[in-house]
């Protein structure tokens, strides 16, 4: 009789075992085609496959070097047959003949759908038979994985098993628990696992396995499960991926929250939740208009965590709502609840997070407590310098879901999870105030990094813009540590806030930093510079001149020009804007004659721009606006400064404007704007949009100025910056006059004259009034219309020229149609009357009620 050959022993080895041959390539660690050749005598196993082989056949341990040299050809194959014993047959294993059945929820899911629509589609797809659904423990994934489970249970006959896992605490146990889920009963003294595969391999099941994450060590179980039963799909819950090739793994956040951009009739998922948990502990429950905005910030405040946000609901039978977010933010350990229908692991979120703790490394929970010094996001980068983290470590602190790669490539940690870790910092005293030291310094060589104004000013500012809530950390924690380092960091952001129209938010940092330092240097005075510019944005004139003037005096003191030259420059454009338009001039003078004495073209450049601007506006000498102009381009050219080469560009686009060749000042304000578009300058995008309105309204192309107009007032309006609102609120009462509507007319010049009288905007006051009188003029008021257009045109008299040739034409127009219908001498008495009134009586005047 024919001796069988290696091949036909290992199949039929492989079949007493009941394994498939992808179930054997899967445990030798080879390729199901590898298997294939072996058993069809088309290949002869190297030493190392043999030797998984023998391991993957369960040969006994004294069998494997005879099993080695059979593979080899050195050994007779009869040899082996007659010295392996035969495999014992497998026991029965009881079951039930009904299909499994899943437990119900104790309470209906709150929100998911998007979550529960992707996750059944990819249910829906034969090639997705391991699905993992991964988050920070909290995050609602057994409760998911029970709603999905319930929804597609209809495509499994012998129905969907549930198991368990969070109290097994061994990974051979897990057999076991998998048998249980399944109805099964095994005999004790059987291999367990074997017979537990040969009972799933006939079925068509979905598997539950709840909380694996603890059990990672067990994951050749589920592996080997899917090689061995075709019919099985396996749907798995965990902190942490199991990281196998057959795994899909479905990231789960926490429930929508609503922001400002948020429909607020709307209320998000997590309020959804919030309520209806509250309703549960407290029948009846109504939050009322307060209570429903702190249930919004309880949402913010746990990232939309449903297990937070259930703690949090327990307590309304005792807090309000304001009082419960308040805890949240000053106390971890306030979710909690003896409720004994939640877990124990479940009944604060301490438990949560401490058991995801004791899971981590020594070295893993190193890098997670420095992490948490950071605030929002944070790069690799940062992450490595700051708390010293390789990649390594946070890729594990990724797959255990403590911290998320966002697809921008930065890293974020939830909220909770921050507080748990910085609680693990704070236990060392020492090394906390070390790391946030190193973590302020990193973001003050951030923000003092040194900067063109081309594309590396861009990539500065797109950076602090993503590093914002690190900035306002480090600005925290130094005001309240080292005060002095709080200055120069806030001093190195001055150019930031003002170029994003922070100007709130800088000014209130600027304000704290400059209430807690006395000591007079340099940073002190960019200080104070920075925010007297910030508060005369905020129309604050008073308090902004007298911090420029405290700078100027401080710059003398020092003997620092270039700080002089341009606290100079600065306060000419503050003096400028409160049309104290002598004293500007002087300033900007000044401010040329020092930076030309110190040889510093940065501020020469700067200064002689100014000085464009200002002959311009006020049609002084064309010619000398010009000469300063062509100056100023040629240093910033120099400088290759193309930040300076666009505000000559807008500045000489301001000057044809004033000269009426508005064609010519379209053209280049259009070609300023292209570039300003992409510098991520909101004030300068603002007030180019502005230049070519006001360039499509001489040119009467009242669509383009009204699109144009309305993108400026949005950026303003976003900056909460009154001087543009003021003067474009005013160009909407051009545009509705011009087009025939009186009364959105009126409604826009009014708004714009109370703005403009509250900041004492002299320049507006008098081309609002003039506004008017010309609408009373439309409507026939004439005795109105005289008042009024006189009283302007005696407020614009006291100030220094500023118009356009096309709008002085227009007001000597108004004013010529008036006398001829009141006469010369009516004219002069009307005239001479409205001259008596102070400034206050003209603006009362003109917002006086009228029939």
């Amino acid at each position: 009789m024919e001796e069988a050959s290696f091949g036909a022993w290992v199949e039929q080895r492989r079949k007493a075992l009941d394994l498939t041959r992808n179930a054997l390539a899967q445990r030798v660690g080879c390729s199901p085609a590898t298997i294939r050749k072996i058993e069809d005598d088309e290949r002869r196993p190297s030493r190392q496959i043999a030797e998984l082989l023998a391991q993957a056949l369960e040969l006994p341990p004294a069998q494997h070097e005879l099993f080695v040299r059979a593979a080899r050809g050195e050994r007779a194959v009869s040899a082996l047959s007659s010295s392996t014993p035969p495999l014992p047959p497998l026991p029965a294993v009881a079951a039930t003949s009904a299909p499994i059945e899943l437990p119900l929820p104790a309470y209906p899911l709150v929100g998911r759908e998007q979550e529960l629509a992707a996750l059944t589609g990819l249910m829906e797809r034969p090639e997705v038979r391991l699905l993992t659904l991964t988050g920070p423990g909290g995050m609602g994934k057994t409760r998911l994985a029970l709603e999905l489970a319930h929804r597609v249970r209809s495509a499994y006959p012998n129905g969907v098993a549930f198991v368990p896992l969070a109290a097994i605490t061994d990974a051979n146990d897990l057999v076991t628990a998998v048998a249980d889920g399944c109805h099964l009963t095994i005999p004790r003294d059987a291999d367990r696992a074997a017979l537990l595969l040969q009972s799933l391999r006939p079925l068509k099941l979905l598997l539950v396995l709840d909380n694996f994450e603890h059990l990672l060590e067990g994951v050749e179980f589920p592996a080997t499960l899917l090689a061995t039963a075709p019919g099985v799909r396996i749907l798995v819950t965990s902190r942490e991926p199991l990281q196998l090739l057959e795994e899909w793994v479905f990231e789960l956040s926490g429930l929508s929250v609503r922001n400002e951009s948020t429909d607020a009739d709307q209320p998000s998922e997590a309020e959804e939740l919030f309520l209806e948990r509250a309703r549960r502990t407290r029948i009846g429950f109504q939050p009322t208009a307060a209570d429903a905005a702190a249930i919004v910030q309880i949402c913010r405040l746990v990232e939309g965590m449903p297990l937070a946000l259930e703690l949090a609901a327990t307590w309304t039978r005792t807090l309000s709502c304001a009082e419960i977010a308040e805890q949240i933010q000053d106390n971890l350990d306030f979710l909690a609840t003896p409720a004994r229908t939640f877990p124990e692991r479940h009944r604060s979120m301490r438990a949560v997070f401490e058991h995801s703790w004791r899971l981590l490394t020594e070295r893993e929970q190193s890098v997670l407590r420095k992490l948490a010094v950071f605030a929002g996001s944070f790069t690799r980068a940062a992450a490595e310098h700051v708390a010293m983290a390789d990649l390594a470590t946070l890729s594990v602190l990724v797959n255990k879901s403590l911290l998320r790669h966002t697809p921008d490539g930065r890293y974020e940690m939830h909220e909770l999870i921050r507080q748990f870790a910085g609680e693990q910092l704070q236990k060392d005293a020492t090394e906390e105030q070390a790391l946030r030291n190193r973590h302020a310094e990193w973001c003050l060589h951030l923000a003092e990094d040194p900067i063109t104004y081309d594309a590396d000013r861009r990539a500065w500012l797109a950076r602090l813009e993503a590093e914002l809530g690190n900035v306002r950390a480090a600005l925290r924690w130094w005001l309240a540590s080292e005060p002095v380092a709080a200055m120069r960091l806030a001093a190195a952001l001055r150019r930031f806030w003002t170029t994003r129209g922070y100007y709130r938010e800088g000014n209130r940092w600027l304000e704290q930093v400059l209430a807690v330092n006395t000591t007079r240097n340099r940073a002190y005075a960019e200080t104070l510079m920075a925010s007297g510019r910030m508060h005369h944005i905020l129309g604050d004139r008073e308090r902004g001149m007298r911090h420029f003037e405290a700078a100027i005096a401080l710059a003398r003191e020092l003997g620092d020009s270039a700080l002089l030259a341009e606290a100079l420059h600065l306060y000419g454009w503050v003096l400028f804007d409160a049309q104290e338009k002598s004293r500007a001039y002087a300033m900007f003078e000044e401010s040329l004659a020092v930076a030309r004495a110190a040889g510093d073209k940065q501020a020469m450049a700067a200064a002689l721009s100014s000085l464009t601007r200002y002959l311009a506006a006020h049609t002084i000498d064309f010619e000398l606006a010009e000469q300063y102009l062509l100056e100023a381009l040629a240093l910033y050219k120099e400088l290759e400064q193309s930040q300076g080469v666009v505000l000559t560009l807008q500045y000489q686009g301001i000057l044809e404007t004033q000269r009426g060749n508005y064609a010519a000042a379209a053209a280049l304000h259009e070609k300023t704007l292209e570039i300003v578009r992409q510098r991520d300058a909101k004030g300068e995008l603002g007030w180019m949009l502005a230049h070519v309105a006001e360039c499509a309204w001489f040119l009467n192309d009242l669509d383009k100025a009204q699109q144009y107009y309305t993108a400026a007032y949005e950026i303003f309006r976003e900056m909460a910056y009154p001087g543009g609102i003021i003067i474009l609120v005013h160009h909407f009462g051009q545009i509705a006059r011009r087009r025939g509507q009186l009364d959105e007319a009126e409604a826009y010049y009014s708004r714009s004259l109370q703005m403009a009288w509250q900041l004492r905007d002299r320049n507006m006051i008098a081309r609002n009034v003039y506004g008017l009188g010309g609408v009373a003029l439309a409507r026939g008021q004439i005795e109105r219309a005289a008042r009024l257009v006189n009283a302007a045109d005696l407020l614009l008299a006291s100030l220094p020229p500023f118009l356009a040739p096309a709008d002085r034409d227009e007001y000597a127009g108004w004013l010529d149609q008036v006398r001829c219908q009141v006469g010369d001498a009516h004219f002069a008495a009307v005239r001479e009357a409205v001259g008596q009134l102070a400034q206050e009586q003209i603006v009362e005047l003109a917002l006086a009620a009228h029939v």
